[in-house]
């Protein structure tokens, strides 16, 4: 029903997102990973969106790219996997790592994923890995996994911050500039140095 919605960015809760579209407000669940990747309040945001509908509710899902909306899709078609696994699969595991693990048929790599136990990635990788070697990756996504655990460290510290109280675009901003000139490894270092840099903007 829809393709996508590209609109201002009104509201962020947990994982679900405000999107005001001509003066329609759409409520989007997103995956947790793209949250650190979101603009600040009232900027545009375009998210590529699929409509979920059963008895009880009616549910959009966002995406930042295509492909990943086309591998949500994909992830439906495995018994046992609603929206709600698929989208916590795409949050806990970048595209890239997601394609390589069916690939290559790493169960202990999925089962890594919160709510995926041995099972459940047995039968991601049986019913999906001669379907995944079709999946394009975005632009950019092509080189190793570094962008997929820089992107997970940014997530946590920012999550971190924002329950510590402090509001999403400042803490936002102070988790860019110590990754851009620290590139910190370690949450606990990362968060550190993110407060210190919002306690002297204060």
């Amino acid at each position: 029903m829809y393709s996508y919605l590209s609109g201002k960015l009104i509201k962020i809760v947990d994982s679900t997102v405000v999107l005001d579209v001509n003066g329609i407000g759409y409520e989007v669940s997103v995956p947790s990973r793209i949250l650190p990747h979101l603009p600040v309040l009232y900027e545009t945001l375009t998210l590529y969106t699929y409509f979920h509908v059963r008895e009880d509710a009616q549910i959009l899902y966002g995406f930042q790219y295509e492909e990943e909306k086309e591998i949500f899709k994909i992830l439906l078609g495995v018994n046992g996997i609603g929206p709600k696994s698929a989208l916590a699969i795409l949050g806990g595991m970048g595209l890239k790592d997601l394609k390589n693990s069916i690939q290559n048929e790493d169960e202990k790599l999925l089962a890594t994923i919160p709510g995926i136990g041995k099972k459940t990635a047995s039968r991601i990788i049986l019913e999906l890995k001669d379907k995944i070697q079709n999946v394009r990756l975005p632009q950019g996504m092509d080189g190793d996994s570094v962008s997929n655990e820089r992107a997970d460290l940014m997530r946590d510290a920012l999550m971190a911050l924002i329950s510590l109280g402090f509001t999403r675009p400042k803490a936002k901003e102070a988790v860019e500039k110590v990754m851009r000139t620290d590139k910190r490894d370690k949450i606990e270092e990362l968060i550190r140095d993110s407060i210190k840099i919002l306690n002297n903007s204060a």
